[in-house]
């Protein structure tokens, strides 16, 4: 362990969220969101999982700053359409291997059809 390593676990161990603080490390997006959330893992408790989301402009399709690193580390990653599961794939095809059986879909929005409309007789 060198030098920084150790200084940066000691003032990580004193910070207000100590290693056991959680049992799940999630970063809603993927840039310095994930980024952060990333070495917090890292430096506290990597025996809990860590997971990211990438949505599009902000963190997928533009700025990828380490994000073929932050997901490969990351136990699982959630992309909001099937699109952005090809992006991922198109843009990291050395990495997808490793990331396709990490990839989840989570759609935004509600499910119309479980949500059905109907009208109560409001104006």
């Amino acid at each position: 362990m060198t030098s920084p390593e150790r200084g940066l676990r000691r003032l990580t161990r004193s910070c207000r969220f100590p290693a056991g603080s959680f049992d799940h490390v999630l970063s809603y997006w993927g840039n310095s969101s994930a980024t952060a959330a990333y070495l917090y893992h890292l430096l506290t408790d990597p025996g809990v999982p860590f997971s990211m989301f990438a949505h599009a402009r902000m963190d997928l399709y533009e700025k990828q700053t380490y994000l073929a690193q932050k997901m490969t580390y990351a136990d699982n990653l959630f992309l909001v359409c099937e699109y952005n599961r090809g992006y991922v794939r198109d843009l990291y095809p050395a990495a997808w291997p490793r990331l396709a059986k990490k990839i989840q879909i989570h759609h935004l929005g509600l499910d119309l059809e479980e949500f059905a409309f109907t009208p109560t007789g409001r104006a």
